[in-house]
């Protein structure tokens, strides 16, 4: 690998990082999410080729912002990137600020598509108490420019043939096989959705491309961070029917890193207010 390849790859990773700290900071997802506790503080990414080293220890902060040992280090044990999943947001110091929330994970997802173009998702259902799929859609009206979110929840997913789903109402929660395929598509809601297909809308975020976020929330005890599986594998099939796997998938992002961070939609006061109410704590999953 070139020198000026490998500074790419890892201006990249901070940028990606940057802009999915951006969405949760704006408090864009639909769950409790983890953000910085206070904007100016950002982690140390690894690139695609060496993976997320262990968070260094830095100054942490308590509920009023004020250093103190909360939450939990974020160290994995597994790799956290790939060439389509390029960064995970984690329980951390430096992603805390709706505490107690500290047990969500947050792969991203970005990557752009040809005319006819989608992509395929295989996974294993993980050992946790929920799980889910989010497209975030391009809406320049928006200040944040983040539209419409559609979502795929764990309870819905149809599993492979002969595997389970362990999400169900009476699934077994131990069960062997537990694999999923999913298809991402650069299209707007019909109105009957298909099973397992995840509508991007039709536009990019421009110098940038779609973006797909993964929450994964609680693996169960002794468990790795994502509940004992993996990164989902993800394949682009293109209209002529060919396949993109693997490291290839580096090449079909144009993600230019051209974000702003933190957000300017983030509130710090706001932020503070809305993680201490206690009554809307209760009302979580």
């Amino acid at each position: 690998m070139s020198f000026n390849s490998l500074l790419n790859r890892i201006w990249r990773a901070i940028a990606v990082f940057a802009m999915l700290v951006s969405l949760l900071l704006g408090d864009i997802l639909l769950f409790p999410s983890v953000a910085l506790a206070k904007p100016g503080f950002l982690p140390q990414l690894g690139t695609v080729d060496n993976l997320l080293p262990e968070w260094e220890e830095l100054d942490r902060f308590d509920r009023d912002g004020d250093p103190a040992n909360v939450g939990q280090e974020f160290r994995p044990d597994i790799p956290l990137e790939t060439c389509f999943w390029v960064s995970t947001i984690g329980s951390s110091s430096y992603h805390n600020a709706f505490f107690p929330d500290q047990q969500a994970f947050y792969p991203g997802a970005v990557f752009s598509l040809e005319e006819g173009s989608y992509v395929k998702i295989k996974g294993e259902f993980p050992h946790a108490r929920t799980m889910s799929f989010s497209a975030y859609r391009y809406d320049p009206t928006i200040d944040t420019k983040v539209g419409s979110v559609q979502q795929i929840l764990d309870r819905d997913i149809v599993p492979d043939l002969w595997s389970k789903n362990p999400f169900v109402e009476g699934g077994k929660r131990m069960v062997k096989n537990r694999s999923y395929t999913l298809k991402f598509v650069p299209e707007e809601e019909p109105k009957e959705l298909e099973p397992n297909t995840l509508y991007l809308g039709t536009q990019e975020f421009p110098g940038t491309g779609f973006i797909v976020v993964m929450r994964l929330y609680v693996g169960d005890q002794g468990t790795n961070t994502l509940g004992d599986i993996t990164l989902p594998e993800a394949t682009i099939v293109k209209e002529d029917g060919s396949e993109i796997t693997g490291n290839d998938i580096c090449s079909e992002t144009k993600f230019s890193g051209n974000l702003i961070f933190p957000s300017p939609a983030f509130n710090f006061d706001d932020y503070q207010r809305e993680r201490d109410n206690r009554e809307r704590e209760t009302t979580r999953c």
